[in-house]
């Protein structure tokens, strides 16, 4: 099989096409506070006809190196690890994981495709919603997160957002 390598080949050139320079950053160990969400993903993306098994992960990193574009291995989660570099000058984080804000993404680009994609800075949400980076963690774990799916029943976002704002913290 090699269709995740003609994807991943479509995914450089579209970037490249962007102007966009990337650095590809690989999950690594699941974090075990998120090993259920994982776990439901991955039994769902197998319905569909999808897998990602570690010898084709191996084998697009051989293609990276190939082509001469960058790639990182992250020890955990590779939004975590995206998030780290947009503080060390990375310019951004792309990916349609709103977690890489909650990990302190300086600028997530997401919904990327054919050149378009919407553009969130941590600072903007951040002075939108009136919170700091730890009330906005909060808000999240609230509304539910990959490391609390479902969130607090009968909690949404105006309602949690309400709530932060008249507690302080969780």
């Amino acid at each position: 099989m090699i269709g995740h390598l003609i994807g991943l080949c479509n995914e450089i050139a579209v970037l490249y096409e962007a102007r966009l320079l990337p650095i590809f950053v690989f999950d690594g160990e699941t974090p075990l506070l998120k090993a259920e969400t994982m776990r439901r993903r991955s039994l769902q993306a197998a319905q569909r006809g999808f897998r990602l098994d570690s010898s084709m992960k191996d084998q697009m990193k051989r293609a990276l190196d190939a082509l001469g574009a960058p790639w990182v291995q992250a020890p955990e989660e590779a939004e975590a690890q995206a998030s780290y570099m947009t503080k060390k000058g990375c310019w951004a984080a792309l990916t349609n994981d709103y977690d890489a804000l909650l990990f302190g993404a300086l600028r997530v680009i997401r919904r990327f495709s054919k050149g378009r994609a919407e553009i969130c800075l941590l600072s903007e949400a951040l002075e939108r919603l009136g919170l700091d980076l730890g009330r906005l963690i909060d808000l999240a774990l609230l509304m539910g997160t990959d490391y609390n799916p479902g969130g607090v029943k009968g909690l949404g976002p105006k309602r949690s957002l309400q709530l932060l704002k008249t507690c302080g913290t969780v």
